[in-house]
């Protein structure tokens, strides 16, 4: 192959490359957003660490779970995480944008998690919009719509089932003056943060004491 022909070859394979890292790092940004964007809610709404936690993971996971199909380096968590024993599986003979699918996965899951439930109805209009101008394909559009749809209420049923509405009619924390008790400390003495946490589902442990906290010194 002439120098000439071997230069602009390897010219255009740069822009290629180039231009996929830049729709790579777009379609980031769409998630960057959104984890943004509730964790403004949250602080917004005093969400305590352990919720917080709560909240920022089923989204994620359902969003990862739409963005495995068009990632061949990545592995499904179902059947890997407690309780995640299958999901929704996309038509391999059909085509979806799998950021829409990822980013609508995400806002069904998040909306059902914070308190402010229109604030994500808006962003994913908005967003809908912008990469509905993108994909320029309606049938595959409302494809991947409906799949991230999907897997938002596949991830939901398994977050409905780890047990953390059950903590909210358990009984309150009653402190004890007893050595090794957790008592309330100055200056605000608040009550216990999710004292049943430890009942809740793990996620990647058989059960919580598998990692043991050293008792008070």
């Amino acid at each position: 192959m002439p120098f000439r022909q071997l230069l602009l070859c390897m010219l255009c394979c740069s822009i290629l490359q180039a231009g996929s890292a830049r729709a790579a790092s777009s379609d980031a940004e769409y998630l960057h957003t959104w984890n943004s964007l509730i964790t403004t809610l949250m602080i917004r709404d005093g969400f305590h660490p352990p919720l917080a936690s709560r909240t920022y993971a089923y989204p994620n996971v359902a969003a990862y779970e739409a963005l495995v199909h068009g990632s061949p380096q990545y592995t499904s968590l179902a059947g890997r995480l407690n309780g995640l024993d299958s999901l929704p599986q996309p038509d391999t003979s059909l085509q979806y944008d799998w950021t829409v699918a990822a980013v609508t996965a995400f806002a069904r899951v998040a909306q059902q998690l914070v308190y402010r439930e229109e604030e994500c109805i808006r962003q994913l209009a908005k967003d809908q919009e912008t990469l509905g101008a993108r994909v320029q394909n309606e049938q595959v559009m409302q494809r991947s719509i409906n799949y991230g749809e999907a897997l938002a209420k596949a991830i939901l049923r398994w977050a409905a089932a780890d047990k953390y509405t059950r903590t909210k009619a358990l009984p309150r924390y009653i402190f004890s003056n007893e050595d090794g008790h957790w008592k309330p400390t100055p200056t605000d003495f608040r009550s216990a943060l999710e004292p049943h946490w430890n009942t809740l589902r793990p996620f990647a442990l058989t059960n919580a004491d598998q990692l043991p906290c050293p008792g008070p010194v």
